[in-house]
């Protein structure tokens, strides 16, 4: 299933490694070991754009938190209803930018049966994915080079990431499922109008995509309300918005946002 992010050839497992762990070996000699908590990293240096991409320990730990209370699971019931239809030919799925493989999971166990795996640039968020989900197949590694084999895959999901449609195509086979989540118009109005005087309404992009057909366009909304401290403060942490945010707006936010909009664009086609 893994390429090797070098050389695009197949990486296989090495049964001569010395390594305590696995190692993937591709037939140019390029050796990755696995590390102890159960990935691989597929990063290249000379790939990286920063010492340590993505989110970094804090950011991941409040991802981790806040979605396993469960705040975002109608967006994964909402997902599974419309893929019930083709579950029987779902043997693959690959989450692009899975952070902390919470929505790959939850998909994975309702799909029930089929084959997990997933990327994320930030090695920080995949240490916390291989903790708490074995039976999953974890990298690291980025979406514009994405170390799996063409054509294998029948269902890839991307959440909230960076999009990089060539290369989904590339990985499903003919006939695979693609579904592309984004905020809707209304997702977390609550908290951005403690940040900024003038709220804007969030433009999704276009709906084409060269090579696919579009199937559904889906809509998840919910007001969810917090029921434990520093449930706001790990939302802000999971958006971009965290950054702008000033420490005053950061406190303010955490002790006075008690409910919040959630509403996501769904978007899900098909690879001709």
């Amino acid at each position: 299933m893994w390429r090797c992010p070098i050389c695009h050839k197949h990486l296989a497992d090495n049964p001569n490694s010395s390594s305590k762990y696995r190692a993937l070996q591709c037939d140019n000699n390029h050796t990755f070991d696995q590390a102890k908590q159960g990935y691989f990293n597929l990063l290249p240096v000379q790939n990286k754009r920063s010492k340590l991409p993505g989110d970094d320990k804090s950011m991941v730990q409040a991802r981790h938190e806040f979605l396993s209370l469960g705040y975002y699971d109608h967006l994964i019931h909402t997902i599974y209803g419309y893929l019930q239809a083709y579950q029987n030919s779902l043997n693959t799925l690959y989450d692009a930018g899975c952070g902390t493989g919470y929505y790959l999971n939850q998909l994975g166990s309702l799909l029930n049966g089929t084959q997990l795996s997933g990327h994320d640039i930030s090695k920080e968020a995949i240490i916390c994915a291989s903790k708490k989900y074995k039976h999953i197949s974890f990298c690291v590694a980025s979406t514009v080079n994405v170390p799996i084999m063409d054509e294998t895959q029948d269902l890839i999901v991307q959440v909230f990431s960076p999009p990089c449609e060539n290369e989904y195509r590339r990985l499903l086979k003919q006939n695979g499922i693609l579904v592309i989540v984004e905020p809707a118009t209304s997702h977390l109005k609550e908290l951005k109008a403690m940040l900024y005087e003038t709220v804007q309404a969030h433009q999704t992009k276009q709906n084409n995509i060269e090579g696919f057909d579009l199937l559904s366009m889906l809509n998840a909304s919910q007001t969810i309300e917090f029921s434990t401290p520093n449930c706001a403060l790990n939302l802000l942490k999971m958006t971009p918005y965290y950054w702008s945010a000033d420490e005053a707006q950061k406190a303010y936010i955490n002790n006075h946002l008690r409910k919040v909009t959630t509403d996501f664009s769904i978007n899900i086609y098909k690879k001709r």
